[in-house]
């Protein structure tokens, strides 16, 4: 009767010691809380504090293709690098990085101002720059100063005839298009005398330098002097070097000139074949080149 009493007693005993050494196996599994008794039961480990913060894993990484100093590239990996290593595109920087599988990534866009980026397969991020594109879902205001600027470089050589222009509203600031059809593209020469008394139908042809007479005119450098309104600035805005137009005729007394010709310089050569009358003009265009051209 002891015998059983005994072996019973020992029994009892290694239940419950096998029950002690399963508690801590099934708290193994369930929530970690650091800070709270209560973590949330949705979370692996859930960090409650008011004066401390997470301290990551601080590395030295060798580039984001390498993986070093880990063994192999781990997705969802995230350490602070803390050595700035490799070159161009490769290169790391202090800072935090999160490793996708086969490369680390800087976690470093700064937004102000309700700028929301978002990535998608064809997000790149390359020594800190962004790729944007994509539709915008918010009305968007871009402030620029005298200092800082905003720039557009590289653009491709436009069509005139066909494609639009953009223009900004002085109130708002918001741009729209306009066609470019709207726009005139050309205007006539200044007035200018041709002496008709003394014909030369034969040998050297004379020239005019039209585009030199037009800026001349405009400038003030003609004869006579400009005359303007006390408050009119000095100059006429005007196109500054001659290929930027193109030169044309498109009426002339026939009877008076002949052999006409324009170079790209817009210099014009002529000869007079008959004396001049109060009839006789000639009509001298000029058209401002477009990025075709």
């Amino acid at each position: 009767m002891n015998a059983n009493r005994h072996t019973m007693k020992t029994a009892i005993k290694c239940f419950g010691i096998l029950l002690f050494s399963l508690g801590p196996l099934h708290a193994a599994h369930a929530q970690q809380g650091f800070g709270t008794a209560n973590p949330n039961p949705n979370s692996v480990i859930d960090l409650t504090a008011t004066d401390k913060g997470l301290l990551l894993p601080r590395l030295a990484l060798q580039a984001t293709n390498l993986a070093n100093p880990l063994g192999e590239h781990v997705a969802g990996m995230l350490v602070y690098n803390t050595a700035i290593n490799g070159t161009g595109a490769t290169a790391v920087t202090p800072g935090f990085y999160s490793n996708n599988g086969t490369k680390w990534v800087r976690v470093d866009i700064t937004v102000s101002n309700g700028l929301h980026i978002e990535t998608d397969e064809d997000y790149e991020d390359t020594q800190g720059h962004v790729k944007l594109g994509g539709d915008l879902t918010k009305p968007t205001e871009i402030t620029t100063d005298e200092d800082n600027t905003l720039a557009i470089t590289g653009l491709q050589a436009g069509d005139p005839d066909d494609d639009r222009i953009v223009m900004v509203n002085p109130t708002n600031g918001v741009l729209k298009s306009v066609s470019s059809n709207k726009f005139v593209r050309f205007f006539y020469m200044p007035s200018v005398v041709f002496d008709t008394s003394t014909p030369n139908p034969t040998g050297p042809p004379r020239t005019r330098n039209l585009y030199q007479e037009y800026i001349d005119q405009f400038t003030g450098d003609g004869d006579p002097d400009m005359v303007k309104n006390p408050s009119a600035p000095d100059e006429i805005p005007f196109l500054p070097q001659a290929t930027d137009l193109h030169y044309y005729i498109t009426y002339y007394d026939k009877d008076v000139f002949g052999s006409l010709s324009i170079d790209d310089n817009g210099v014009l050569s002529y000869r007079v074949i008959g004396p001049g009358t109060p009839m006789s003009f000639m009509n001298i265009v000029f058209v401002i080149k477009g990025e075709e051209d």
